[in-house]
């Protein structure tokens, strides 16, 4: 995606938005391939902004759709009032950052977590190889010198058995060892304060003893290897 995408956007709305999803990660460097830009709004100020943004000519609404012109490429964008079930702007603008362009999205952290999350909720139509992509990208965090705190992980809070899915994936693709190095488990809700349900599913998915794994905080020991070496094991 070129600047002037972006830049026909976000003049409109005057730094009102945040630039989420795919996109999101390909202004932060990653590969990935999107075909879409979805921007969380302020929910009271929908309406006026959508006006606004449709008073540029670069700016076209047909049939309900708004899209964007940048060059030869024209891409939908979906406008949002909230996501993950119930977070709005006024939610996650605390964690947001200015990257190139003057463009506004979520950090690191903080969008990593989103994509776990969409992983979990992925409809069987939706090939899970874009989210594996969005999840190994805590790589980018690893170098920014950035970790999951306590701060971020109690935004959107993670159940044990949406975590056991992401880990499997990542031990497939050879990666989990670099989600522990950024605290990616901190996400995780403490096994004493999940549902039955989770827990349940949990435990029909793992071996015995795989609970006691799960429950411990990030960095503690299981007998004298690590979580992940012990994970991998079990796996």
């Amino acid at each position: 995606m070129n600047a002037a995408i972006f830049n026909n956007l976000y003049k409109s709305l005057g730094g009102k938005y945040i630039l989420i999803g795919g996109a999101s990660l390909a202004c932060l460097g990653s590969t990935r391939v999107t075909d879409d830009i979805d921007l969380l709004l302020p929910a009271a100020s929908i309406p006026r902004l959508v006006s606004s943004l449709t008073l540029s000519q670069d700016v076209t609404y047909r049939i309900g759709v708004i899209y964007t012109r940048g060059g030869m490429s024209e891409f939908p964008v979906d406008v949002l009032e909230k996501v993950i079930g119930d977070k709005t702007f006024e939610d996650l603008e605390p964690f947001t950052i200015i990257i190139q362009d003057g463009v506004k999205t979520l950090d690191f952290p903080i969008a990593l977590r989103i994509k776990i999350r969409c992983f979990y909720l992925r409809n069987d139509e939706t090939s899970s190889g874009t989210y594996k992509q969005d999840v190994k990208y805590s790589g980018k965090m690893k170098q920014a010198g950035q970790v999951v705190d306590d701060n971020v992980a109690k935004v959107i809070p993670i159940c044990c058995y949406n975590m056991l899915l992401v880990k499997d994936c990542l031990v497939g693709a050879g990666k989990l060892a670099l989600f522990l190095s950024v605290d990616g488990p901190r996400f995780q809700v403490p096994w004493e304060e999940d549902t039955d349900t989770q827990r349940e599913y949990f435990m029909l998915k793992t071996s015995d003893g795989e609970e006691s794994a799960c429950a411990l905080e990030v960095g503690e020991e299981v007998g004298d290897r690590s979580i992940e070496g012990a994970y991998i094991k079990k796996h």
